[in-house]
């Protein structure tokens, strides 16, 4: 009797236990649920068997629009449970201990406890509406993403496996990444931080971005790893990346810098500093910046020195003080900006693939150019309509003609010896239209012309050069002459006065106006 008591008192019991219910009152967790083959009666009735879900190690419940996770609690055994994208407004992951892998953003959590998940490598709770966030029990943390919510400040010290952490679009004034030796990536901007403790702890750091903040100084002399930086738009007046040999691309446009020591930045590709009130900016030694561009405008720069930048493709300067700017090492150059400075001459005659080109609002006058160039003036290039295009600009400041006014600003060239000349550099003779001289007996014809013209030397010809100036004394065209009878052809120049020079020897045998239309 006794025997058959309890047996029956074990069937009971065992029934008993394998019968228990979780309840389930989300009709769309349920279904999904069933969806998973998790429910076993396979009917929305509110409940599951506890059974059904109690060894369930996996869940992912992305976007089902369920806005109740009542009975979660009861799926104990689960190592990653995700409910990415839901309805939620509270959620009770306390029971769920054994979780590695936790995501909940993209809901509308007011708030998330996750200190008796000691066991998390991974929390994505961001896109939520939470104020405060502690972690300071999830000493495993390697993945944080708590992004667009309300955080107002945020304590990652010590979590020494910490990767990557993704904060940015908040209301942070603090964030504490003291003793995080192994965090590689580190997004947090877009929020209010004045300051970034523990910033030179970050030894391993590779990818960090904090524009959109209110920083002052940022040290990342121990980032020796460091491969991409954008502190833009802060209040930055230092900043320390003299040991980021690996730095390729720094963005730090929008600041208050004063100085910027980019000696050891020898891999920088790309620089992007406009905007601050920077006075020098030595990138000699970034020799691999190339087709991403310089851009160094609305500085007060005085001084830049680009050469040994033969990759360079684009380079930004202008609104800065330059005087002088040596590009000639630049042979890459695409496109130069350079307007809005002080400068009085450029030399674009080395960049031979510049197609975008602006000068203007300098006070320059010449514009030093090669033949080819001049032979083809890009229409993307623009200067102030008094300067003007030259293959030696040299000469726009000697006196070639000793008569007291110099090439640039003298309308003849080659003023006879002795002769009294006006402010334009001219002799009455000259200004009567009478020709200079013609030692050799040459004769060029049709004069005016209209694209061309022929040189004719009676005799042998042994190698003259052809120069010819315009009214500037600007040098727009030169040509060797090898034989008795020359064609020059001139159809980009514009109509107009120009004068003729034929050197043998080193001495001029050749002078005489000549008229284009």
């Amino acid at each position: 009797m006794n025997t058959k008591l309890l047996f029956f008192l074990l069937l009971f019991l065992n029934y008993n236990v394998y019968s228990q219910y979780t309840s389930i009152p989300d009709s769309n967790f349920e279904q999904s649920l069933i969806d998973f083959g998790i429910d076993s009666d396979g009917i929305v009735n509110g409940t599951v068997l506890t059974s059904d879900i109690s060894e369930i190690t996996l869940l992912y419940l992305d976007g089902k629009n369920i806005s109740d996770s009542s009975g979660i609690e009861d799926f104990t055994s689960l190592t990653q449970l995700s409910f990415y994208n839901n309805q939620l407004t509270s959620l009770d992951i306390s029971n769920n201990t054994s979780l590695t892998y936790f995501r909940c953003d993209k809901n509308q959590l007011t708030n998330i406890d996750v200190s008796n998940n000691t066991l998390l490598t991974t929390l994505y709770c961001g896109e939520n509406i939470i104020t405060s966030l502690d972690i300071s029990n999830n000493i495993n943390l390697i993945e944080l993403d708590c992004r667009s919510s309300q955080l107002t400040n945020l304590d990652v010290s010590n979590k020494t496996n910490l990767v990557y952490l993704q904060c940015y679009d908040n209301q942070l004034t603090s964030l504490d990444v003291s003793n995080t030796p192994s965090l590689k990536s580190l997004f947090c901007d877009n929020n209010q931080l004045i300051n970034l403790t523990g910033s030179e702890d970050l030894i391993s750091l590779r990818d960090f971005r904090c524009l959109f903040n209110k920083l002052t100084n940022l040290d990342l002399s121990n980032s020796t790893n460091l491969l991409s930086l954008n502190c833009s738009y802060n209040l930055l007046t230092s900043l320390n990346i003299s040991n980021s040999t690996r730095l390729s691309q720094l963005i730090c446009n929008n600041n208050k810098l004063l100085s910027l020591n980019l000696d050891n930045n020898v891999n920088l590709v790309s620089l992007n500093c406009r905007f601050n009130e920077l006075e020098t900016l030595d990138l000699s030694n970034c020799r691999m910046l190339n087709g991403s561009g310089v851009y160094c405008n609305d500085n007060q720069l005085t001084s830049l020195n680009v050469n040994n930048l033969t990759f360079l493709n684009r380079l930004d300067c202008y609104n800065n003080q330059l005087t002088n700017l040596d590009i000639s090492s630049n042979i890459s150059l695409n496109s130069l900006y350079v307007h809005n400075n002080n400068l009085l001459t450029v030399d674009v005659s080395n960049n031979i693939y510049l197609t975008t080109f602006r000068c203007y609002d300098n006070p320059l006058s010449c514009v030093q150019i090669n033949q080819n160039q001049l032979q083809d003036i890009p229409t993307n290039w623009i200067k102030d309509s008094d300067d003007y295009y030259s293959l030696d600009c040299q000469t726009h400041f000697e006196d070639e003609d000793n008569d007291g006014v110099t090439n640039g600003i003298d309308y003849c060239l080659n003023t006879p010896t002795g002769e009294t000349v006006n402010e334009n550099g001219c002799s009455e003779s000259q200004i009567l239209g009478v020709e200079d001289f013609n030692l050799v007996n040459l004769k060029l014809y049709p004069n005016p012309f209209r694209e061309s013209f022929t040189i004719h030397f009676p005799d042998s010809n042994d190698s003259s050069i052809l120069n010819i100036y315009d009214l500037f004394g600007r040098k727009v065209y030169q040509q060797n002459l090898v034989e008795r009878d020359n064609l020059v052809k001139l159809d980009n120049l514009s109509d107009g006065l120009y004068f003729v020079q034929i050197v043998q020897n080193s001495k001029t045998v050749y002078q005489k106006k000549l008229i284009k239309k």
